[in-house]
């Protein structure tokens, strides 16, 4: 398959997103090639064959996610914060996952519905932010600093948060 703009390759040209620069083509292709989690493009070259895509897999198979003083443990089914086990329901535990497999990038509640929930359940968009106000109290319930950012009219993130005190 071509690209219909450029004709040379078979993934999205990067002819719209001007200025080219790496950084905007690596992140056009992470977003268009919904890549594994963990596994991040770590470079991109154009040729005569097209681009060339350096993959850097070294977070794939991992079983622990971080961010920050959050740590979630996938395979027992757990999230730490700090010193201390963090309870959460199946909803919140895939909310938070995305989130971590995401860090720092801003999802709308239409994407966090497909990304969570799935495409092909129907949910009402607020119901998005009853399970993020679930989250940040199971998370905040030490009066940490919130690491779920709020971004008005666009959505919600993940940032690492040191400390409120320091």
């Amino acid at each position: 398959m071509k690209c219909e703009m450029c004709g040379r390759n078979k993934y999205p040209c990067m002819m719209p997103y001007a200025p080219k620069t790496d950084a905007t083509c690596i992140a056009t292709f992470e977003r268009e090639m919904q890549l594994p989690p963990g596994v991040k493009l770590a470079g991109l070259e154009f040729g005569p064959e097209g681009p060339k895509l350096y993959v850097d897999a070294s977070n794939a198979d991992a079983e622990t996610l971080r961010c920050g003083d959050i740590v979630m443990d996938i395979a027992a089914h757990k999230v730490r914060r700090g010193d201390r086990d963090v309870h959460l329901g199946p909803t919140e535990f895939r909310l938070l996952r995305h989130f971590l497999e995401h860090q720092g990038r801003v999802f709308s509640r239409e994407q966090l519905l497909d990304s969570v929930w799935g495409a092909d359940v129907y949910v009402e968009p607020r119901t998005v932010d009853v399970h993020i106000r679930r989250l940040r109290k199971a998370l905040n319930e030490d009066a940490e600093g919130d690491p779920i950012r709020t971004v008005r009219s666009a959505g919600y993130a993940l940032d690492a948060v040191t400390s409120q005190f320091a």
